[in-house]
């Protein structure tokens, strides 16, 4: 039965491309035509319940850059650590919910409402009196924010990861990777020793390309005019419908590196790449604080009130344009999200299905459903096997 999110229809028969059809609202931002700038910062809020602190952050910045401006450091900082905390919460969510079910874990309630809690605690910290993004300047609560990591990773120590983060971090080699998850409990060693005695670390194996870095002018020409409602639906880049993801950004990593070599680019290596990415969360956070560095953001004014943004979020690498007129209104406003790229009909969802129904496995329905969920559609799903 067809659910509105997406739909996918794929065979257990090597050869058969699945059938993917995405139904969720891709063309939501074309309410925010005709509005003022701020109005679209309300409106944003109210439209993206999904990586909202991305969204928000972007069109803050892709609309100041459209007005000729630009976001001040401290902002630029705060939006980052935000963005990042928001990172940690979807992952969160996704592990205490479905792989501690695909598991048999039970995840506990006290995690869960720290999850649930992690956003508005981070955002008050930042900016005092809201749990949303605001334009009021940011003050930082270092102090405060100290508190909240140090709960973030005792949280991922006591149910995640069943050690400390720094732990996760300093494994080298598959080896010390498989001991881990044999000597540890917790919701990612548990799900490292079901593929392994289930022989499906390699399954899915997938060979699509990455999203490459982007060229403004290039991506601007695909956001206007009559291809744009197209390109939003169906992205692809030089003709390929490019993986963004957490497993993109963790490929370089020594550790997913080898855990690719020894056993290619499959579901345990997503594993690993989603674990490692949450992990290093609190790293990250206190570099963005300490010196600035605020990574993933990329803003570029195109002259007439024109600029377009792209940032890392949870699921992938997410693109805003906007075009403003001389009455201070918006006359256009596109977003591209990772959920268009990752589950094209041609993407890195459909050839990791294609190649999990040409391996000698048995449980090809559980393998598929692994890899929609370490692909994290931001909507619900339906799997229908032939």
């Amino acid at each position: 039965m067809a659910v509105p999110g997406i739909n996918i229809s794929c065979s257990a028969e090597a050869g058969v491309r699945p059938d993917i059809r995405i139904g969720r609202p891709v063309h939501a931002s074309k309410v925010l035509h005709g509005q003022t700038p701020d109005q679209v910062l309300e409106s944003i809020q109210r439209l993206y319940r999904v990586c909202g602190v991305a969204q928000t952050a972007l069109a803050m910045n892709v609309l100041e850059t459209a007005r000729g401006g630009s976001i001040d450091h401290d902002e630029a900082v705060v939006h980052g650590v935000l963005v990042r905390f928001e990172m940690a919460r979807e992952q969160l969510w996704r592990m205490l919910f479905d792989w501690a079910r695909i598991c048999g874990v039970a995840a506990a309630r006290d995690a869960i409402r720290f999850m649930q809690n992690l956003v508005p605690e981070a955002t008050i910290c930042a900016y005092s009196e809201s749990p949303f993004i605001t334009r009021s300047p940011p003050r930082i609560k270092r102090a405060e924010l100290e508190d909240l990591l140090r709960r973030l990773d005792r949280v991922l120590e006591m149910h995640i990861f069943g050690a400390t983060p720094e732990f996760f971090l300093s494994l080298s080699g598959v080896a010390a990777l498989e001991r881990f998850a044999e000597q540890r409990r917790g919701i990612v060693p548990a799900m490292l020793l079901l593929l392994a005695r289930r022989g499906w670390q390699s399954s899915a194996a997938t060979n699509s390309g990455f999203l490459p870095a982007l060229p403004a002018d290039a991506l601007d020409g695909r956001l206007v005019n009559g291809v744009a409602d197209r390109f939003v639906e169906r992205p692809d880049w030089l003709g390929s419908a490019c993986e963004t993801s957490p497993f993109e950004r963790q490929r370089n990593s020594e550790l997913v590196w080898a855990v690719i070599s020894a056993y290619g680019p499959g579901l345990y290596a997503r594993v690993v790449a989603a674990a490692r990415e949450l992990a290093e969360t609190s790293t990250v956070i206190r570099e963005c604080l300490d010196g600035g560095v605020v990574d993933g953001l990329s803003c570029d004014a195109m002259g007439d009130g024109k600029a377009i943004a792209h940032i890392e979020a949870a699921r992938g690498r997410l693109v805003h344009r906007v075009e403003i007129d001389d009455a201070d209104r918006v006359i256009d406003y596109r977003t591209v999200a990772p959920t268009e790229w990752n589950f094209h009909p041609h993407g890195v969802v459909a050839d990791g299905l294609m190649n999990a129904a040409e391996e000698d496995c048995d449980g090809f329905e559980q393998r598929a459903n692994l890899l929609v969920t370490l692909l994290d559609p931001c909507v619900g799903y339906s799997l229908e096997v032939q």
